[in-house]
């Protein structure tokens, strides 16, 4: 309707002008969306191209990853062939050589090549870090294991620069757990390593403590104190990068890489932990990483408590750190501990406990103090305090060990330990000095913070017959050169092919195998080996520069049982070939013979001499270790194979490994041999539970062990 009076043209004509705006708005809003769809589908195409080009550069960048793994691991097999030479060449004729200048200069070459080795596994490690490739075990260990590997690898060179050293490991710290041992043992010797090369007098500490605690696993903080040089404040932040060092000058003292740190901090990260330093100028440094590992299911197999409840025991050392510290190791266990800081104190302290009716069961004496030393001190004290009231005697030394154990000997003192003093060094030295064992007059018990060498293999390997196969005439040599040291019968072979003709005439105890061989190659030969009848068995340890763990892998999953890198180390070797032969006894020179059963069947049950041997000549401790061994046993065993049927086998491999380790201790070789080899099976990486006949052979194996174990608790009258 219009109004009254209004043309209704000029309302149509003004109708026809909104009409005509709205048009235009219209027209304007799907020019709008227009450019704007236009935009979207050339942002969508930029995008697709942004997706494609990213997508190609990850494949170039692993593909470079790749190229670069591959580059690094052919490297450091290059590099370590040569360096196999040089190392092991220079440890056979250092042997040998006659002239200390010579022998000198051998020395000089033979640490040199370890430190080139040690150089090449650091730039391969870091690669494989940065490319996420290290893949960490997750094992069962101790921390006072691992603290003592890091204490035998570096005591001699604190020992040579008149450092002392403590470890020392917190109460409350759960002692049985399950981690990386190797990389954890990494990462605590480099920390080590270097406050040994920066600190020039005085003392290093190495401590562990419980961070935090959850229902099955551990944070723990590893320290490592000295009193050297220290670091200033604005170099502390560049410590943990890779290839960085805080003297950079042409005149600089302290060589290095600058990899180390770098390699502690990621393996730290990967171990759920992290990494960090203080330090004053002058006054020297703490370096420090957390970890966290596993509670581990595993008992201990002997404690020492009840041996060591009620006993008191004196630590004597002018060194205020270390009196700390070794107090510190014992307060875990049922002792009472007292501590002097002087000979003459120590003599003071023991008369006043005698004249009290509270003598001293064990004096704990540092060697070197002033005044009155630790075997004047011990003279004095036989000299004021009666025979029946004289407590029992240990020297603790940082200096020479073979001057130690002389002087110790004449002053008639029972045992001689090496700083720095660990735990379960200290504690073991504690029973068998409160359990009356007796140690000849010169032959104090064994060390363990002793690097191992080749006299500590030769009763393990004499007589050994190893066939070693290298398509390398000087690899060969070398082999046999360190095999034949040790009291091993060797034979070689320079092809795959000529060792599996080698191994069916028989009569070998162990093949040491080559990888990389024209023709026929390690992995080939070790699967014709095994397919060998009566060959099955015959372990097979690869000798390789390859140092991938997929590549141990690929090796192990094809039938090798074990793995040693080029190049060697001399008691590495030893202690494989010897882990992996126990119980085969033949003289040297044996003519070859047809393929012999299986070691198991060459072991004894029950090896008492063995059994005393590790334990001290103790009788009364053997036959009570072996009444808490059938205590603990003699409802295990159907248990453990019902696991089997039940597909546990991860569970049962622990069992198996726990089995292998006490009857090994008590002498039951053939027991721990057969334990040993189910453990293998169970943990290969195609695992299936053993044959039916692999289990009669073990129940019955175990049980016969068992009787004559108890025949012989019987037979002792307990």
């Amino acid at each position: 309707m219009t109004s009254e009076g209004e043309d209704p043209r000029v309302r149509i004509q003004q109708l026809e002008q909104r009409l005509a705006r709205q048009r235009r708005v219209l027209e304007e809003a799907e020019n709008i969306a227009e450019r704007a769809t236009r935009d979207l589908y050339e942002r969508i195409q930029e995008l697709e191209r942004i997706r494609v080009q990213l997508s190609e550069a990850k494949e170039q960048a692993e593909r470079a990853s790749q190229a670069k793994s591959a580059f690094l691991a052919n490297m450091s097999h290059e590099i370590r062939t040569p360096l196999t030479a040089i190392i092991g060449l220079a440890y056979l004729t250092m042997r040998r050589a006659e002239d200390p200048r010579i022998r000198k200069n051998l020395s000089d070459i033979h640490e040199s090549g370890n430190h080139l080795l040690g150089l090449v596994s650091d730039i391969l490690d870091l690669s494989k870090l940065e490319a996420d490739k290290i893949m960490l075990d997750d094992v069962d260990l101790a921390i006072d294991g691992v603290l003592e590997r890091v204490s035998t690898m570096t005591a001699a060179r604190a020992q040579s620069q008149g450092l002392e050293m403590a470890f020392s490991v917190a109460p409350e710290v759960p002692r049985q757990l399950r981690g990386d041992t190797v990389r954890l043992s990494q990462v605590l010797l480099n920390y080590v390593s270097n406050a040994i090369k920066f600190t020039e007098r005085g003392e290093i500490t190495v401590r562990v403590d419980l961070e935090s605690q959850d229902a099955d696993s551990v944070l723990l903080r590893f320290s490592v104190t000295d009193t050297g040089i220290g670091v200033a404040p604005e170099h502390l932040g560049r410590l943990f990068r890779p290839f960085e060092q805080i003297d950079n000058s042409d005149t600089r003292v302290h060589g290095g890489s600058g990899l180390g740190l770098a390699i502690c901090r990621r393996l730290a990260e990967r171990m759920g932990g992290a990494v960090g330093a203080t330090s004053e100028v002058g006054r020297g440094s703490t370096f420090w990483f957390t970890a966290r590992l596993h509670l581990s299911l595993r008992t201990a197999e002997f404690s020492p408590r009840q041996e060591l409840e009620g006993r008191r025991v004196l630590v004597v050392d002018d060194n205020p750190t270390a009196r700390t510290v070794i107090s510190g190791l014992l307060s875990p266990f049922p002792v009472t501990v007292e501590t002097a800081a002087s000979g003459a104190e120590a003599v003071a302290h023991v008369v006043a406990a005698h004249q009290a009716g509270q003598p001293f069961h064990v004096l704990l004496l540092d060697w070197r103090m002033p005044e009155l030393d630790g075997i004047a001190t011990a003279r004095r004290v036989r000299e004021l305090v009666p025979h029946s009231s004289c407590p029992a005697v240990l020297l603790i030394t940082a200096h020479g060990r073979e001057e130690a154990i002389g002087a110790a000997a004449e002053a008639g003192i029972e045992v001689v330990i090496s700083k720095p003093v660990t735990e379960s060094s200290l504690v073991d030295s504690l029973v068998r000095a409160v359990s009356g064992r007796e140690h000849p007059a010169g032959q104090p018990a064994r060390d363990p913070a002793r690097s191992a060498g080749v006299d500590d293999f030769t009763d393990a390997l004499r007589g050994r017959r190893v066939l070693v196969v290298d398509d390398v005439p000087m690899n060969l040599e070398i082999l046999r050169g360190l095999l034949e040291v040790a009291g091993c019968s060797v034979e070689t072979a320079d092809s795959g092919m000529e060792a599996v003709e080698r191994v069916r005439r028989g009569g070998f105890d162990v093949v040491l195998m080559d990888i990389q061989m024209p023709v026929m190659d390690g992995v080939s030969a070790t699967q014709e080996i095994k397919r060998t009848p009566g060959c099955e068995r015959l372990p097979v340890i690869a000798i390789t520069a390859n140092v991938l763990e997929q590549d141990h892998q690929r090796y192990r999953a094809s039938g090798i049982d074990d793995v040693l890198c080029k190049p060697v180390e001399p008691s590495m070797l030893y202690a494989t070939v010897a882990r992996h032969t126990p119980g085969v006894r033949r003289d040297p020179g044996t003519d070859p013979v047809a393929p012999a059963e299986p070691a198991v069947t060459l072991a004894p049950l029950f090896d008492v001499e063995n059994a005393l041997g590790f334990l001290g000549g103790n009788r009364e401790l053997l036959v009570r270790t072996a009444r808490m061994f059938i205590a603990s046993n003699e409802h295990d065993v159907e248990p453990t194979l019902a696991l089997l049927t039940a597909a546990d086998l991860k569970t049962a491999a622990r069992r198996f490994h726990r089995l292998k380790g006490s009857s090994a201790m008590l002498g039951c070789r053939r027991l721990t041999e057969l334990s040993a080899l189910l453990e293998r099976e169970l943990k290969a990486p195609e695992a299936k539970a053993p044959s039916a006949e692999r289990l009669r052979e073990f129940s019955a194996v175990m049980g016969q062990t068992m009787a004559v174990l108890r025949k012989h608790v019987e037979a002792a009258g307990t």
